[in-house]
C-alpha cells in the first residue's frame, strides 16, 4: 500500500482521477455551460481548495496553542471532512478558537454567550453541570459567530 506523504502528492493523485461532476453541488448551474477543459480546471481548483481546507492549520489565539488537545484536533478534522467546500470554519473550530482566546482576553457579554452556546452544542452535559447551557443565540451573536468563522477560514487559507 502506498503512503501519501504530502498535500502536493495527494493533489496530483486526485487530479489524475477526478471526475468533473463528482464532489460538487448540483446548484452550480453555470457548470454545464462551461467547456470541458474549463470544467476540468474548475473541478481541479475546487478539489485543491477542499484539500487545502482539510489540511489547513488550526487557528488558535497566539500563545495558547497548548490548550488544544488531540481530541479537539480530531473533531476539527472530522468537521472539515464533513464539509470540505465550505467557505467558513465550522462551529467546533470557532469553539476551539474561543477556548484559547478566553484564557487571554475577558469576553464581552455577546462573546460569552457565543462561547457558551458553542460549548453547549458540543458538550451539553458539561454545560448543564456548570450551569451555562444555551440552546440558541440572538441575531447579533449569530452575526458575530458567522463573522468569526469567516475570519478563521480566511486565516487558514492565507496561512500557507
Amino acid at each position: 500500500m502506498q503512503t501519501i506523504t504530502s498535500l502536493i502528492e495527494l493533489t496530483a493523485i486526485t487530479e489524475s482521477c477526478v471526475s468533473t461532476k463528482l464532489f460538487f453541488p448540483s446548484s452550480l448551474l453555470f457548470f454545464d455551460r462551461m467547456k470541458k477543459d474549463e470544467q476540468d480546471d474548475y473541478a481541479i481548483d475546487e478539489l485543491k481548495k477542499g484539500i487545502k481546507r482539510i489540511f489547513a492549520p488550526i487557528i488558535m489565539f497566539t500563545g495558547y496553542e497548548g490548550l488544544v488537545t488531540n481530541d479537539m484536533q480530531a473533531k476539527i478534522t472530522m468537521e472539515r471532512l464533513a464539509s470540505p467546500y465550505s467557505d467558513e470554519a465550522g462551529d467546533y473550530e470557532a469553539l476551539v478558537y474561543l477556548h484559547t482566546a478566553s484564557v487571554a482576553v475577558p469576553f464581552s457579554r455577546e462573546w460569552r454567550e457565543i462561547y457558551t452556546y458553542l460549548f453547549s452544542k458540543y458538550y451539553p452535559e458539561k454545560a448543564r453541570t456548570i450551569g451555562v447551557y444555551r440552546e440558541e443565540i440572538g441575531e447579533l451573536e449569530n452575526h458575530r459567530l458567522v463573522g468569526l468563522k469567516k475570519w478563521i477560514y480566511k486565516q487558514q487559507m492565507t496561512e500557507r
